[in-house]
């Protein structure tokens, strides 16, 4: 039952999801109002549950993955072309990835670039102009979804069985 406070994150994230795609895709930025709490949530409730029931390894596997995702996006942002709204999104997507497994960072990101990609190609193709800003927080969220299905489920079919 404990489990539960795992899900907390992703109701917020769901519940933020339209709004924030289409922010992105309207005004190419993620609001603050959104990726801020997504990222004190997670970290909340992932220390929280980790704490109490001694999953150190998974909570420094989470911890570690939001270090690192931000000081690469910083990396990002401050030399190459991602918004910081992206980089907030993703410490918050890739903490609670990394909670359950390593890989599933690796595969939201691989999801939602390849997507963002198609799309953008898509967009510059019609509009004849390879510079051509795309909103990418949208494809993230997808990766994101699409990863997070199994340990979701996990976490229900967990929960099920301990009501059962």
């Amino acid at each position: 039952m404990a489990e539960l406070v795992l899900l907390i994150p992703i109701a917020l994230i769901v519940a933020f999801a339209i709004p924030l795609t289409l922010t992105d895709f309207r005004e190419h930025r993620l609001p603050n109002h959104y990726t801020v709490p997504l990222i004190a949530v997670t970290a909340l409730s992932l220390t929280g549950y980790g704490l109490v029931l001694g999953q150190y390894g998974k909570l420094m596997a989470s911890g570690l993955a939001m270090a690192l995702t931000f000081l690469i996006g910083w990396l990002l942002a401050r030399f190459a072309d991602l918004g910081m709204g992206d980089v907030k999104l993703l410490i918050s997507l890739n903490g609670w990835l990394a909670w359950h497994d390593g890989w599933l960072v690796l595969i939201a990101l691989a999801i939602g670039l390849i997507a963002a990609n198609v799309f953008a190609i898509a967009v510059w193709i019609k509009k004849k102009d390879p510079k051509e800003h795309i909103a990418l927080g949208p494809f993230l969220l997808l990766g994101f979804c699409l990863a997070a299905i199994t340990p979701s489920w996990r976490i229900l079919t967990a929960v099920g069985e301990s009501l059962a």
